[in-house]
């Protein structure tokens, strides 16, 4: 099978069943959203955004060493490291949340922040598990785990709302449904029992060995993933909690479908780039064809999708989410250059410009954090919303035209050793 078709092969097996995953979850949504107010939604918005932060700092970006390793003893040994820094640095965040919860008892997350640490810990080994998987290109396997992971969290969601809607359902909903997700990769959780566990040297030197991973590509990560989440974890500063749940009622229907089959096609793009690049051939082909797709079906779409939120958000999820609608709608511009910058912020990671990036995101949460505070200051909630996507949809186009600078260093690069 030729390249390309590998990579359309890969990737539609990843994004098919992301995407009928997403369907099937938009269904039990229609239930989970007429079963749970938006303060518990907002509290749930909170949690995740603040566990999706933690989960990565938690990796020190060690999965992303362990698909382009040049041996499977050194993807071992990363993969050990990685389990053991995850489980490390979960147990101190536990220790962490139960001091904040005696000192700060009113916070946020309130009693529920003693639930991050676990949330943490299996989000972080799913991502390593997940990287070992891909590095051998089970990709069924991967499929299934995104399957059983969004569709069950949904369905438990459910199951939750129909005895008694609660803040502790929709946490342990979306805790459960990552450890179901881990018996898709049983053959590659045998494998720690199997071989003879690495030595802690092993993972000490295998740690320094790969150190520039935590050093640039994790900070741009969680860079990366507090642009996302900024707004949910600041929302509370100005607006209710209320607030915060139309918003993550938002992200839930229009964001996080996006994001996951971004991320699919990312793991796919990512191992192609990789190869391509270590042939020292072009990628400009392969990127040129994903903005294409990305930009002629993506902005029809959007168009569609703004002329009929209400009354898919009425028809989805009732007519208490219609806030929600107004925000998916301002939200829409945004999300077309954010699909393809996600996909695509690989590049850096893999053409040595880690540091390039680093700054390049620094400069975008400056500008995310400045948006808020201004915004903050001067609207209200409804003119607020306008006001900040509108400046989020000039920044993810800058931030796709950094990424797209690059490929063309590259290009010329391989031309003139040519």
């Amino acid at each position: 099978m030729k390249n390309s078709s590998l990579i359309a092969y890969n990737a539609l097996k990843l994004v098919a069943s992301g995407a009928l995953g997403q369907v099937v979850a938009l269904l039990l949504l229609m239930i989970v959203g007429r079963q749970y107010n938006e303060e518990m939604m907002g509290v749930l918005g909170s949690f995740l955004s603040w566990g999706g932060i933690l989960s990565i700092a938690t990796t020190g970006r060690y999965e992303q060493a362990i698909v382009i390793a040049p041996s499977e003893q050194e993807a071992y040994d990363l993969y050990i490291c990685g389990i053991r820094l995850s489980t490390l640095l979960s147990a101190v965040l536990f220790l962490g949340s139960l001091l904040i919860y005696l000192l700060i008892p009113e916070q946020t997350l309130g009693v529920y922040i003693l639930l991050l640490p676990l949330f943490v810990l299996f989000t972080s080994l799913y991502a390593h598990i997940s990287s070992m998987a891909l590095r051998n290109k089970s990709f069924n396997r991967l499929s299934l785990a995104q399957s059983i992971n969004g569709v069950g969290n949904n369905l438990l969601k459910v199951v939750w709302g129909s005895f008694h809607p609660s803040v502790i359902g929709l946490i342990s909903s979306s805790i459960t449904a990552i450890f179901l997700a881990f018996f898709s990769y049983i053959p590659f959780i045998k494998k720690v029992f199997r071989r003879p566990v690495s030595p802690l040297s092993a993972s000490l030197a295998i740690a320094r060995k790969y150190r520039n991973f935590p050093r640039y590509s994790l900070p741009q990560a969680l860079i990366d993933t507090l642009l996302g989440s900024l707004l949910i974890l600041l929302l509370p500063l100005r607006f209710g909690m209320a607030e915060v749940g139309f918003l993550t009622m938002s992200i839930m229907l229009a964001r996080r479908p996006l994001n996951i089959i971004g991320e699919n096609l990312g793991k796919v793009y990512f191992q192609r780039l990789s190869e391509t690049v270590h042939n020292a051939q072009s990628i400009a082909p392969t990127v040129r064809r994903l903005l294409l797709i990305t930009f002629i079906l993506g902005i029809p779409l959007a168009l569609a999708l703004a002329w009929g939120m209400e009354y898919l958000v009425l028809f989805f999820v009732g007519n208490k989410w219609l806030v929600s609608a107004y925000i998916i709608r301002w939200m829409l511009p945004m999300l077309i250059p954010n699909f393809a910058a996600a996909i695509l912020n690989v590049i850096p990671d893999i053409l040595g410009f880690q540091r390039s990036n680093m700054w390049s995101q620094i400069i975008m949460l400056a500008l995310y954090t400045t948006a808020i505070l201004l915004g903050f200051y001067c609207f209200s909630f409804e003119r607020f919303i306008p006001f900040f996507y509108t400046c989020m949809a000039f920044v993810q186009i800058g931030y796709l035209l950094y990424l797209l600078r690059l490929v063309a260093i590259y290009e010329r690069t391989i031309q003139k050793n040519n």
